[in-house]
């Protein structure tokens, strides 16, 4: 779970976070203060401190953020920080967490804390925990609840861990967790999500974004409820792998996007559409704005160049219409930006509706390269035909999609006409790059599995494409079937050497290899490929609830056979149905690896219709599981949702998430459009089992017993084991692989490993030899003994032995090698017995009868 403050006003002086921030005072370097106080006037005062911020490097911004996040000790069990993205000041005292405003005046406090976890009815109550903290994280453990929080930009994160259920056989669980303050909790968005107000009505602190998965990465249900100074997390866990972890997947808003000139100032405009198209690589943004207008009139386009540099996004450039000579090229209505494409230093981007000699909406491609942190026009692209000869047409939207992978381009022309001259047949092109030229290598058009031609008017072939290594993938949403019109169809075509042949033409098919096909479904609306798996979009498939619902079917290849693995739909992150009539779920699809993305661009919400949203899926052997909904969020975290901004243009890359929302409305007026970053991450527990130390690469995990952090998504994590002085590192539990004291863990979901240590510390005998009738005692335990016993112990241990007389006997002494004391207290004082175990060693207990 995540907390945000939502409407807190801005603080600017920084003489209010002395006594808050720990360890700042006066006595800090000149150039610390200068630092921490840019910061501050940036994240308290919005658009009027950017010059400031501007004015510091990223680096040294990221490093001021990490520092002012950092969680601290603050006396005896007790810990402080300060989130500034959310103005929060938090205090950890050992039992829950106090969140208070950052700044003054004060005028609310709120705590919570674990006081129960078990099944409904029967909470086992908590005990008292160990704390740990470390750099942004702490974790309160309580045997088999370990709770943890993550200090971030985002928001303070909150988790648990749970080992082992409360019950054999439990099917539900239950964390309750206490509640105090001045603030009133409210649940909505089905249980996911707790807004606490204060006595004004005025919403401070949000608590969302519940997720809970088990140990194989299955989601589980999950949902909050409130009873007055109560909340209470209830998972189903039946049928679970332990440990389950709540709140695994941290997808959270890294920075939302808005227009900019190069200089950073802004370039917003009305009905400019930033987020019609979105590409990601590496830590490169590509961001299409279509409607941008231009000195030659409405409609030219253009497309904006961000790049990352640590957490902080920035413009690098903005992209206009050019001939490969590098002049102008822009024309009011081309819509360049409608497709973008990144692959590295290059950028590809689609003007559908570029014209030509004598006709309108020709289309063209722009393909630009990058060196250093300039981008330069390397080629402008129109349709050709296999042989090289023009294949440029009127009405033909050439640019209308378009895909890059290395040296190859495939740019779809949707409304291409058909061989007998009908229009929307369409056609796909692919273009190689040799040396600094595009030369056009393949004109695709629709074929069946057989070879033969497939071509059909309104097909719209091309109007989704994707590539992945030697394979493309085209789709037709609107090609009729025996359903009706605009089932949609997707074409999958490999490369031998320079040719290319139809490998296979795939339909809608539910989970199971049925059928689903479905009049206006618009199968192939949307498309993605990675490797041997691919994922369409069908937007317009009906639902329960309605029409347009929208699915995303995901295809497997084995050989050159591409069959069905599972039909997606929409689902709430708790594995609940999510779908709604209109939501368009698949308008737009993504896909790495194991890691799916899915655009609903007409999902409600509470500020009416066309909202939008996006889904994360991931898959674990063949299944796909829901981990994580998003909707439109500033940069601070808060809710920026809005009707018809139509949030849902997709992109993925790694731990990345881009969302393009073309709709959202600025200063300037409506359709000004933005677009909005993510990051994936997943949890990673490490227990240690006996004596020593894990620490991990990189860095985030430095602990004895038992510790966590977030690591991100698809990344590789290598877990080092130190035996501690006396111990011996034995293997591990959990790792994907491992050598000796080496652990390897790829996050592909959240996991739990275990580090195991034994003793290796010498161990002598200790033995008692009784004359007489009475008990002989060891402290440390180990002697407990009759006539003749013995006790094993570390070598230097210090054993105290006590004779304890039967009834009728007395006891009158060791002999041995004690060192002999006298304890008091009792009548008569008993006289202990000293042994230091440097070797084996025997003692003599001597009781003798008193009475007959």
């Amino acid at each position: 779970m995540r907390f945000n403050f939502t409407n807190v006003p801005a603080w600017l002086s920084l003489s209010k976070w002395r006594g808050i921030v720990p360890n700042f005072d006066d006595s800090g370097s000149a150039q610390a203060r200068v630092g921490i106080a840019l910061l501050v006037v940036l994240v308290a005062g919005g658009a009027e401190a950017q010059p400031a911020r501007n004015a510091v490097p990223p680096e040294l911004r990221n490093a001021i953020d990490q520092r002012l996040r950092s969680i601290e000790p603050a006396g005896a069990g007790h810990y402080t920080a300060l989130n500034p993205d959310n103005r929060m000041a938090l205090n950890f005292d050992g039992d829950g967490l106090e969140i208070a405003p950052g700044g003054k005046p004060r005028d609310w406090r709120w705590s919570m804390k674990l006081t129960g976890y078990g099944t409904s009815g029967h909470l086992q109550p908590i005990v008292k925990a160990e704390v740990s903290a470390s750099g942004q994280r702490l974790e309160y453990r309580r045997g088999a609840v370990t709770e943890w929080y993550e200090n971030r930009p985002e928001g303070l994160e909150q988790g648990f861990t749970l080992a082992r259920p409360p019950e054999t056989a439990a099917a539900a669980v239950e964390l309750r967790l206490g509640t105090g303050g001045d603030l009133k909790a409210g649940i909505e968005a089905g249980g996911r999500s707790a807004r606490f107000r204060d006595r004004s009505g005025q919403e401070v602190l949000a608590y969302k974004d519940l997720s809970v998965i088990d140990a194989n990465g299955k989601t589980l249900p999950a949902h909050l409820a409130a009873v007055e100074d109560q909340l209470t997390i209830e998972v189903d866990v039946r049928g679970a792998a332990w440990p389950v972890t709540v709140d695994p997947l941290i997808v959270s808003i890294q920075q939302k996007l808005s227009a900019q000139n190069t200089d950073g100032s802004g370039d917003t405009e009305q009905n400019a559409q930033l987020g019609y198209s979105v590409a990601l690589s590496g830590d490169t943004a590509l961001v299409g704005a279509n409607g941008r207008d231009c000195s030659a009139g409405a409609g030219c386009g253009a497309a904006y160049v961000y790049t990352r540099t640590g957490t902080t996004w920035e413009v690098q450039q903005k992209l206009t219409a050019q001939n490969t000579d590098g002049s102008d090229d822009t024309e009011a209505k081309a819509d360049f930006g409608i497709a973008v494409a990144l692959d590295g230093d290059t950028a590809l981007v689609g003007a559908q509706d570029r014209s030509c000699a004598g006709s309108y909406s020709c289309g063209a491609a722009y393909v630009y390269n990058r060196s250093g942190t300039t981008w330069s026009i390397e080629q402008k692209i129109t349709a050709q035909n296999t042989d090289g000869t023009s294949d440029v047409t009127g009405f033909a939207e050439f640019g209308r999609s378009v895909a890059l992978m290395g040296n190859a381009a495939l740019i779809g022309a949707d409304v291409r006409q058909c061989p007998g001259g009908a229009a929307g047949c369409g056609a796909a092109y692919v273009y190689t790059r040799s040396g600094g030229g595009w030369d056009i290598q393949k004109k695709l058009v629709a074929l069946h599995t057989d070879g033969t031609d497939d071509q059909a008017m309104h097909a719209y072939f091309g109007s989704s494409v994707a590539l992945s290594g030697d394979t493309a993938l085209v789709g037709a949403p609107g090609l009729d079937c025996t359903w009706g019109g605009a089932c949609g169809a997707a074409y999958l075509y490999a490369r031998s050497g320079t040719q290319w042949h139809i490998q296979q033409k795939i339909f809608a098919e539910k989970s199971d290899g049925s059928d689903d096909i479905a009049d206006a479904a618009h199968f192939g609306n949307s498309a993605a490929l990675s490797g041997d798996t691919a994922l369409v979009g069908a937007s317009g498939r009906s639902c329960a609830g309605g029409a347009s619902c929208g699915a995303a079917y995901v295809y497997s290849r084995s050989g050159t056979a591409w069959t069905i693995q599972q039909k997606i739909t929409a689902q709430n992150p708790e594995g609940t149905d999510d779908a709604e009539a209109s939501a368009n779920f698949g308008n737009s699809v993504a896909l790495s690896g194991d890691t799916a993305l899915v655009g609903a661009w007409g999902r409600s919400c509470s500020a009416g219709a066309s909202c939008g949203a996006a889904y994360v899926y991931r898959r674990t052997g063949t299944a796909w599981n829901i981990q994580g909904k998003m909707s439109a969020q500033n940069t601070d975290g808060s809710e920026d949702t809005q009707a018809d901004a139509y949030f849902g243009e997709v992109a993925l890359a790694g731990d990345t998430l881009l969302v393009g929302a073309l709709g959202q409305s600025c200063a300037q007026g409506s359709h000004c459009g933005a677009a909005y970053v993510y990051t994936l991450r997943y949890a990673l527990t490490v227990t240690n089992a006996g004596g020593g130390t894990v620490a991990s690469n990189p860095a985030g995990i430095d602990c004895g017993s038992a510790c966590g952090a977030d690591f991100k998504a698809g990344s590789s994590v290598t877990l080092t084991a130190v035996p501690a002085a006396g111990y011996a590192f034995s293997g591990w539990s959990g790792c994907d692989s491992s050598v000796g004291a080496t652990c390897q863990v790829t996050m592909n979901q959240a996991k739990a490993v275990t580090a195991s240590f034994v003793s290796v510390t010498p161990t002598y005998n200790l033995s008692v030899v009784k004359n007489g009738k009475g008990k002989v005692t060891s402290a440390p335990a180990g002697v407990d003994c009759g006539p003749t016993c013995q006790g094993s112990f570390a070598q230097g241990s210090v054993v105290t032995l006590t004779a304890t007389a039967a009834p009728k006997y007395l006891f009158l002494g060791w002999s041995g090698p004690c060192k002999l004391k006298v304890q008091g207290g009792t009548l008569p004082p008993q006289l202990l017995c000293e042994v230091t175990l440097n070797k084996s060693k025997q003692v003599k207990a001597k009781f003798v009868k008193v009475l007959p």
